[in-house]
């Protein structure tokens, strides 16, 4: 069971990729990658995490991405074929934000061994 839904995950990932990149209108199209998806045992529901750059867009990307929502369902399920479509859901991937922040302490640690 756990490598099926992966593989949905996978599948899920791959396809909303192309999507966005054929369907996003936005004024200066931010990147937006998808991180990682995590589908429920039952695909009742899909999260979809997301990092955006510049990352002062991630609110309005996901503002945007929730208000298109039904929009890019019917997207993803009409290219994938699943007996259940699960619901999708947009989150940022604040692993990403928090990985970026913790480089930017080592980064200034450094800069401040470096001085002395």
């Amino acid at each position: 069971m756990k490598e099926r839904i992966s593989q949905i995950n996978s599948l899920i990932a791959q396809t909303l990729s192309d999507i966005f990149l054929k369907e996003i209108e936005m004024e200066e199209k931010p990147l937006i990658t998808i991180d990682y998806v995590k589908t429920s045992k039952d695909l009742s529901f899909a999260n979809i995490y997301i990092s955006v750059f510049p990352q002062e867009k991630t609110k309005g990307v996901l503002d945007y991405l929730s208000r298109k929502r039904g929009y890019f369902q019917k997207l993803l399920f009409q290219k994938i074929n699943f007996k259940k479509n699960p619901k999708i859901h947009f989150f940022e991937n604040k692993k990403q934000r928090e990985v970026e922040e913790i480089e930017k302490v080592f980064e200034k640690i450094e800069k401040e061994k470096n001085k002395e």
